[in-house]
């Protein structure tokens, strides 16, 4: 029953010409719900046509990259540098349950307009589009998704005809975008107070309750929640930089004895 309702995928870094006859024999057997052999020359098709899997190999190889990365690693950086209590998705909650219809929505229609992510930073909105990607109905879109600070990367990848969504982490590489939203689902960062253009997501400051639940599921001692409420105000961007200087402080008086 098992088998029945699950698809076997079977891969090899080699060339195999006889995959497409094997894959053929196998699905006729009727031993699983479908069969998927991908050989050496499907890698490489799906490496040509996947920004986000380029740049997710270069991450795994540890090839220097400059200019973008994945959402998954924009998370890891803004994370960790709390340490050690780095910051968890349970910072944004609230505003992923209130706003993952609202970027599900976009992305199913045909794009006319780049989506706009308001926040106290451009860093915090990006952190808060990491952990939105991970909803469950939106985790199809994370693996054509990339992050991009580089205007002459964009430019490149632009001109080609590689379906990817484009999340724009600067002003230069913002410009690169000119109408590129007519044919690809862009995603732009704005401040939280800007006028220029209205947002489709402004991130709020958390609520009490909120903001206990995120200090729990990082690890911070139950005496701290008022003194970093108050000097953070709530703002995420402000309790990461506030745990960092913390964090560093420390560090440098351990270092002195």
């Amino acid at each position: 029953m098992e088998r029945a309702n699950s698809t076997f995928v079977f891969v090899t870094p080699r060339n195999y010409p006889g995959k497409t006859a094997w894959e053929k024999r196998k699905n006729e057997a009727g031993d699983w719900k479908a069969v998927r052999f991908f050989d050496a020359s499907d890698l490489e098709q799906w490496l040509e046509q996947s920004v986000p899997a380029q740049i997710w190999l270069a991450e795994q190889l540890a090839v220097p990259v400059s200019g973008y990365e994945t959402l998954e690693q924009a998370w890891r950086r803004w994370a960790d540098a709390s340490a050690p209590h780095h910051l968890t998705p349970e910072i944004f909650a609230p505003s992923i349950a209130a706003h993952h219809g609202t970027l599900k929505a976009w992305l199913d229609k045909p794009s006319d307009r780049p989506f706009v992510v308001a926040a106290d930073s451009r860093d915090e909105a990006l952190a808060f589009l990491a952990c939105l990607f991970d909803d469950a109905e939106l985790r199809q879109f994370k693996d054509i998704a990339a992050v991009f600070t580089s205007p002459a990367t964009l430019r490149t990848l632009l001109a080609s005809s590689v379906p990817f969504i484009p999340v724009v982490h600067s002003e230069d590489a913002e410009r690169e975008l000119a109408d590129a939203h007519l044919r690809l689902h862009c995603i732009v960062f704005r401040p939280r107070n800007a006028v220029d253009r209205a947002a489709d997501i402004a991130l709020d400051l958390l609520g009490h309750d909120a903001f206990e639940k995120a200090l729990i599921a990082m690890g911070v001692e139950q005496g701290d929640f008022e003194r970093l409420a108050r000097e953070s105000g709530r703002s995420p961007t402000i309790l990461r930089r506030r745990l960092s200087e913390q964090w560093r402080d420390q560090d440098a008086g351990m270092g002195r004895r």
